[in-house]
């Protein structure tokens, strides 16, 4: 497997641990971030994105949650540097100030629903409407 994720990769839900860091990465994401995020370290996140060790519990959920934000974005046609400034940035409206990443743990739903209202917001013609 080469180094480059591609981010097909994040968005697929049999995304391995590795690929999904690699991905969030690839998004624009700071490690530093997503450390916080996972409630690790950014050594930890080498190792997981090297595959040596994997995530566990609570990490491993949010590590999924995270990657469920930047798919819901990107399916809708959101730019992947686009999305990494929505998901850092500080969000008056939606999160009180803080940012769309902080969150994450404590109500994933939240973040998640917002990340699908953002993004129709920002591309209204990836809308669709199903059954």
């Amino acid at each position: 497997m080469s180094g480059e994720v591609d981010l097909e990769e994040l968005r697929a839900p049999s995304a391995t641990n590795s690929e999904r860091v690699r991905g969030l990465y690839a998004l624009g994401l700071p490690p530093k971030l997503v450390a916080e995020a996972t409630g690790s370290t950014v050594s930890t996140l080498r190792n997981w994105s090297s595959g040596a060790t994997q995530p566990r519990g609570d990490a491993a959920i949010t590590l999924d949650d995270l990657r469920m934000v930047a798919k819901l974005l990107l399916d809708h046609g959101v730019e992947p540097e686009r999305a990494a400034r929505w998901t850092t940035s500080p969000d008056p409206a939606g999160f009180e100030g803080r940012r769309p990443i902080d969150p994450i743990t404590d109500d994933p739903m939240a973040a998640m629903a917002a990340a699908d209202r953002k993004s129709k917001r920002l591309n209204p013609s990836h809308i669709t409407i199903s059954n």
